[in-house]
């Protein structure tokens, strides 16, 4: 198996004949070690033009070379890296060679990291339509810090076959909490759902899926509750028509129940009530309206009541 190596090392291996000093560069060579550098005399020239050098590995199962004195990591282990030199095309000498040794270990081992703890939180029906956010804990036996993450959500059935109902993708960050979206298509009502994560650590070494518990998404949509009244600027002493606005997804019919509070201190359960406020100023009306299958939701608006309306009288003059 090949392995990866972080650090890249510059090897130069110098040899020197009769006073004619040649250098060549094992460069990009990713393994890790201390490799013997060659050197003789005071200053390394390049070698003369038209010469030649071949490069060879004693152990290809650690290290290897190209013709062009690439050197490559291959898996832990020793090798020596020979170059023959030709000054000047006629064949090489055996005296113009050099060596290094070349000593490849393996890196520090990396165990993955691990998403746990997965968990569901469901959204406000009142304000939203089919939502998750999806919850986990991460951890690392390294102590490597968490660099992304994915969040899959899907129907029970699908045995996460594509197309899933929710796929982020690789997300770079170190969160650990992600919202799915605010009732976007394709989620459905009524059906059952669940969630997996997996993370990465700073080294993108991926962990094991992680799954949360099921969970079901409501029958229908909640009721979305709203009202106006009349006359729109009340007078304290005059009655105040409120009116049902809401819409409901119950499929019409059935028990509906409204709860009304009028901010001063009194209510009502009816469905379009009346009242009338004694004093002026601005109170929260608030109606709570619960559904055919006992979905409550509920709405407060302020109401400004006016000083009373002046009464006219007429005097007859004396």
């Amino acid at each position: 198996m090949k392995l990866t190596y972080s650090t890249k090392i510059l090897i130069i291996l110098i040899v020197a004949i009769l006073g004619i000093y040649f250098v060549f560069s094992l460069a990009d060579a990713e393994f890790v070690g201390d490799p013997v550098t060659l050197c003789s005399g005071g200053g390394c020239p390049q070698k003369p033009i038209g010469g030649s050098i071949t490069f060879s590995s004693s152990n290809t199962s650690a290290a290897t070379v190209n013709s062009n004195g690439r050197v490559a990591a291959v898996s832990a282990g020793s090798s020596t890296v020979t170059a023959v030199f030709d000054p000047d095309g006629s064949g090489p000498i055996a005296p113009l060679s050099a060596t290094a040794t070349v000593n490849v270990t393996s890196p520090p081992l990396n165990f993955p990291p691990s998403a746990s703890s997965v968990t569901v939180t469901q959204p406000d029906y009142c304000v939203s339509g089919p939502a998750a956010t999806v919850n986990w804990s991460y951890s690392d036996p390294d102590g490597d810090p968490q660099t992304a993450f994915q969040v899959q959500v899907d129907d029970t059935g699908s045995s996460w076959n594509p197309p899933l109902t929710i796929d982020s993708g690789k997300v770079l960050g170190s969160g650990t909490s992600y919202f799915t979206g605010n009732g976007i298509p394709p989620w459905v009502w009524n059906v059952t759902y669940k969630a997996r994560v997996r993370v990465w650590d700073s080294n993108d070494v991926v962990s094991n899926w992680s799954e949360s518990d099921t969970w079901r998404t409501p029958r229908h949509a909640y009721p979305i509750v709203d009202f106006s009244w009349s006359p729109l600027q009340p007078a304290a002493n005059q009655s105040v028509q409120f009116t049902d606005q809401t819409q409901f997804f119950d499929g019409g019919g059935g028990d509906r129940d409204w709860d009304w509070l009028f901010g001063d201190g009194n209510s009502s359960n009816n469905e379009n009530p009346s009242h009338t406020y004694s004093d002026s100023g601005i109170f929260n009306v608030t109606s709570t309206v619960t559904d055919d299958d006992g979905f409550t939701c509920a709405l407060t608006k302020p109401i400004g009541i006016e000083r009373p309306i002046p009464t006219w009288k007429e005097v007859s003059p004396k």
